[in-house]
């Protein structure tokens, strides 16, 4: 049985990430992708090294896919909405974070955490000083900016922090948090620098992130 989800998962991810494409209609990768995730877990709870630290992070995933794919129907629809986006990263948050825990008895901290804080602090002064932000600066309040400049800090606080501890568990899933960490930069350059990336890269690192974790604690 869990082998046909993880044919499911596989098929309906590379569907997710082939009709990503302008060239089809936005309601097949609306459809695939709150299916992508749930076909994830099934295939993870009938393996015997189940963990609900494991379904929990997974659980919360889904619920930002969802929430995030709300946020996109309210920008094609020509209205900026904050909280939506909002909602995602923090449920995003949720899950890096019953990652940490999960990943938690195998950290010994080293000096491989300088590189992290580095990351950390020249990724938000992109953010905030050089501008990323700007481009949804006159669609948004005073507060919503505040707000969102919080959610950003915490959240690459969190992620990082899950990254870190992953590098203890073992390469495949440090390998997952790195995707991680890869799509949500691309995310943040697609949703605040205005920059055009393919979405492609987005869900094919997203997916590969979430497998490889999974992967590694089978």
């Amino acid at each position: 049985m869990k082998y046909l989800f993880l044919s499911l998962f596989l098929i309906i991810s590379l569907i997710n990430v082939f009709t990503q494409n302008k060239r089809f209609s936005p309601i097949y990768k609306r459809i695939t992708k709150p299916l992508i995730i749930p076909f994830l877990i099934l295939f993870y709870m009938q393996t015997e090294t189940y963990n609900n630290l494991l379904v929990m992070a997974l659980l919360f995933g889904w619920i930002g896919d969802v929430l995030i794919i709300f946020h996109h129907y309210l920008k094609d629809g020509q209205t900026y909405k904050i909280y939506p986006i909002i909602s995602g990263l923090a449920a995003f948050l949720i899950g890096h974070v019953f990652y940490i825990f999960l990943f938690k008895d195998n950290v010994v901290f080293s000096p491989l955490i300088l590189a992290y804080i580095i990351v950390y602090i020249a990724t938000n002064i992109s953010l905030f000083k050089i501008g990323l932000l700007k481009s949804e600066s006159s669609l948004l309040k005073t507060s919503q900016k505040k707000l969102l400049k919080t959610a950003i800090l915490l959240y690459s606080f969190v992620i990082l922090t899950m990254s870190y501890f992953s590098f203890y568990v073992n390469a495949t899933v440090f390998l997952g948090s790195l995707s991680f960490l890869v799509s949500d930069t691309i995310l943040s350059l697609k949703e605040f620098g205005q920059v055009k990336l393919p979405e492609e890269m987005v869900m094919i690192t997203y997916i590969l992130a979430q497998f490889l974790i999974v992967l590694g604690n089978i």
